[in-house]
């Protein structure tokens, strides 16, 4: 494991964009509780009473952030202003089981360690599942029609995840019924993208501190969401974000201890993972308790 660095320096610009993860650059406790982020695609309907009558109404519209606390309660946002502190790669699978297991456990994710972005792409990376970037072949692919229809199949059910982590704000939220909260959101969040689109703009979006010299934390992100129909008729958004590199945002105590935290995030979970692959490599088992403590720490599937 490479030594993490957990404080901000504004004065050596190549070592922390390095330990940030903004990708080419040249040189505690998975436990931790942190909210996730997400986009959500569908809306929320509920019974809505308009002229004495009750009709099922849309309350939160597709497209719309949520941000889940660690009490489990949800604030949904049409707009999200975002400060990224911290970027880290991995690959997920879902693994459908054939009949749900004792728990009703549909399936179970595979998932390799958290990289920045440049060992990302020159690396391969082990999984909790004994083998190395949840069964993706290395290498580049030069025919992908020369592969077998499994080898296809195994590759597309494998998704590259960009994890951000950052402080999310937001003046105006809601809650499920679509109704205003008194109190604005700010905190810090987790957002994991593997959505094709999404992951694409964002990774410019990250793109432009390094253009610019700029360390995350220095800036934020105004983001909304843009819609575009599928084939099955449901909508897919993909988010819109702006940076503004105008305003600089000066590094705090409680940026600090922020930054902190997220790298011990991401080092507990690296941790946890690195001790499953050797010994699910070896031909150890681990206990559905392991796998629920685990899978607390995912939500990917087709989220952004």
């Amino acid at each position: 494991m490479e030594t993490q660095i957990s404080t901000i320096s504004t004065d050596n610009y190549d070592i922390m964009a390095n330990a940030m993860g903004m990708g080419k650059q040249s040189t505690k406790d998975s436990s931790l509780s942190i909210p996730r982020m997400k986009i959500s695609h569908q809306p929320i309907m509920d019974m809505v009473e308009t002229k004495g009558k009750k009709r099922q109404m849309e309350v939160v519209p597709g497209g719309t952030f949520a941000i889940t606390d660690n009490d489990g309660d949800v604030h949904y946002s049409e707009g999200i202003t975002f400060r990224p502190f911290l970027q880290r790669f991995r690959y997920v699978r879902w693994v459908p089981f054939t009949v749900p297991d004792q728990s009703g456990k549909k399936g179970k994710f595979i998932r390799s360690v958290f990289v920045t972005q440049d060992n990302f792409n020159n690396a391969d990376h082990m999984d909790d599942d004994g083998g190395f970037n949840c069964g993706r072949p290395s290498g580049y692919i030069k025919d992908w029609q020369a592969l077998p229809e499994a080898t296809r199949r195994l590759i597309s059910s494998v998704k590259r995840v960009r994890t951000l982590f950052g402080i999310a704000s937001s003046k105006e939220t809601m809650n499920a019924k679509g109704e205003p909260l008194d109190k604005p959101i700010e905190a810090p969040v987790i957002w994991e993208i593997s959505n094709k689109d999404a992951f694409k703009v964002m990774g410019e979006a990250i793109g432009k501190y390094y253009s610019a010299k700029r360390l995350l934390p220095e800036h934020s992100i105004s983001i909304t969401t843009e819609g575009s129909p599928m084939p099955n008729g449901n909508m897919v958004f993909s988010p819109i974000p702006v940076v503004d590199l105008s305003t600089k945002i000066d590094i705090s105590d409680t940026d600090q201890q922020a930054f902190g935290n997220f790298v011990a995030w991401v080092d507990g979970q690296n941790n946890y993972i690195e001790t499953r692959y050797k010994e699910k490599s070896s031909g150890e088992t681990f206990s559905s308790e392991d796998d629920s403590i685990i899978d607390e720490f995912v939500n990917v599937v087709e989220d952004v």
